[in-house]
């Protein structure tokens, strides 16, 4: 199977080409299946990084080219024919997202593990004007779909990107890891928007339709908690004919705890969907933190590099990697620069 063969944009220029490839896909689709076969069949610490990214990137092979056809596809006036054609995108780019969703968690050796980012399989979310997004993403527990329990999204936003607007039957709480950016809502016919600094976690109400901003010059990342309900039910407002109320902001309220060379800043995320506590650990130069958890950790490095030390075993991160513990493991990590650590605390 060839899966590198549609991304042109130059192939699509008419609806019977979206309609041509779409019939393409859709007999191809087979092997998303067995994709998902083999996902539910691994075993964590059996499974090679290679194998993850080559399920990533045929299902990619779908999930692009679907929202590029989808984008496309908006360009017409709408009608039961274009309706029955854009129901059938979003499904197959669904059952491709779901192979996207492998949880690369499986990739670790317990009881202790240094996730590398290059391990975790590159996708993308695009834009109306087809700019890719690039997401990935980890399960908070050791299934083999990142949608079995509580998952995180990271987002890379390009600069000046704005995303799609989408809506689902949860709140989303988005961390910003990065320069000062926007956030888009609306509610009952109106847009409104308000400001997300850095270190600051935006707030949506549940079915609001809305959406982030980066209008700076450079990349932004941000991290996102989501529950498996929440991705399988998102939903992108592609016609902007939703009329419905909708809120958000920013919350304020969280507290820094300073302990010699370190401080924890803390989130706390508390509603009918959510009851979890955001953590960043912030360690100066030099600095060193004993652990000691009940619960399993999986803690991603912000920025910065750091040793993982046992009474057996060192390991060394840096920006981007993930660092995973099995319950009751006593480590110590030491900064070899100023380190931020990004965790989620289940409760």
């Amino acid at each position: 199977m060839r899966y590198d063969e549609l991304y042109n944009k130059k192939d699509i220029k008419t609806f019977e080409d979206i309609a041509k490839l779409l019939d393409k896909l859709d007999k191809e689709k087979w092997i998303l299946d067995e994709l998902k076969k083999e996902i539910m069949g691994l075993r964590r610490g059996e499974v090679k990084k290679e194998d993850t990214h080559r399920r990533a990137r045929i299902a990619r092979h779908f999930t692009e080219n679907c929202q590029l056809m989808i984008s496309k596809l908006l360009r017409y006036d709408r009608d039961k024919k274009i309706d029955r054609t854009m129901n059938k995108l979003i499904k197959i780019q669904g059952n491709g997202e779901q192979i996207l969703r492998e949880n690369p968690i499986m990739q670790t050796k317990p009881p202790i593990d240094v996730l590398k980012w290059d391990s975790l399989p590159n996708r993308y979310a695009l834009n109306l004007k087809g700019v890719k997004e690039l997401r990935k993403g980890w399960g908070l527990h050791t299934k083999p779909l990142s949608e079995m329990g509580l998952s995180v999204t990271m987002a890379f936003m390009p600069r000046n990107h704005v995303q799609l607007f989408h809506y689902h039957p949860q709140s989303e709480h988005s961390l910003n890891l990065g320069a000062e950016i926007q956030g888009d809502y609306r509610d009952k016919g109106f847009e409104k928007t308000f400001k997300i600094k850095n270190e600051e976690v935006a707030y949506f109400e549940p079915e609001t339709i809305h959406r982030l901003e980066n209008p700076n010059v450079s990349i932004n990342k941000n991290i996102s908690v989501k529950s498996g309900e929440a991705i399988l039910k998102w939903k992108a407002d592609y016609y902007d004919e939703e009329i419905r109320e909708g809120y958000g902001g920013v919350l304020k309220a969280h507290e820094t705890k300073k302990d010699g060379n370190h401080s924890v800043k803390t989130h706390n995320i508390k509603d009918k969907h959510y009851s979890y506590q955001l953590e960043i650990l912030k360690i100066k130069n030099g600095g060193q933190v004993d652990f000691l958890d009940e619960s399993a950790l999986y803690m991603y490095v912000v920025d910065g590099a750091l040793k993982v030390t046992t009474s057996d075993k060192t390991l060394r991160c840096r920006e981007n990697d993930i660092i995973v513990v099995d319950p009751e493991i006593r480590f110590t990590l030491t900064s070899y620069s100023k380190s931020r650590i990004y965790r989620v605390i289940q409760q």
